[in-house]
């Protein structure tokens, strides 16, 4: 069941680490989309080391440090997501950037993924404590 868990966890951090090179947001103004993805953003190297911390705590059954992990990705994914509208101005013209812009499958692969990290990492604790 530990290494079920485990490969979870990496799964997991493979998911955080993908979200950095594919698309996180999109725009499409005048049928002209344009796309950008976290290393664009300067934030992707943070969120590689985020996955490389969490995948060699999860190597290595550390789950406490791979459930923080999972919490720092997920911090990571509002600070992008507040940036992402501090640089298109949503404060100001709320409605209209709403219609141009989407959100990415990086959007969302990070959301899971630090989602899924903390999950199992919980779960591996609850395991190693009571094995």
């Amino acid at each position: 069941m530990k290494l079920i868990v485990k490969l979870l966890c990496i799964l997991a951090c493979g998911l955080i680490g993908l979200s950095v090179v594919v698309p996180f947001i999109s725009a499409s103004p005048v049928n002209v989309t344009v796309s950008k993805n976290l290393m664009e953003g300067g934030h992707g190297t943070i969120v590689l080391i985020i996955a490389g911390v969490g995948l060699v705590a999860s190597l290595f059954g550390w789950f406490f440090l791979s459930a923080l992990s999972g919490v720092a990705a997920f911090v990571m994914f509002f600070i992008e997501k507040g940036s992402i509208r501090d640089i298109l101005g949503i404060k100001e013209i709320d409605a209209l950037i709403n219609l141009v812009t989407q959100n990415g499958t990086g959007y969302y692969l990070l959301l899971v993924g630090a989602i899924a990290l903390v999950a199992f990492s919980i779960v591996g604790m609850i395991i190693k404590k009571v094995m």
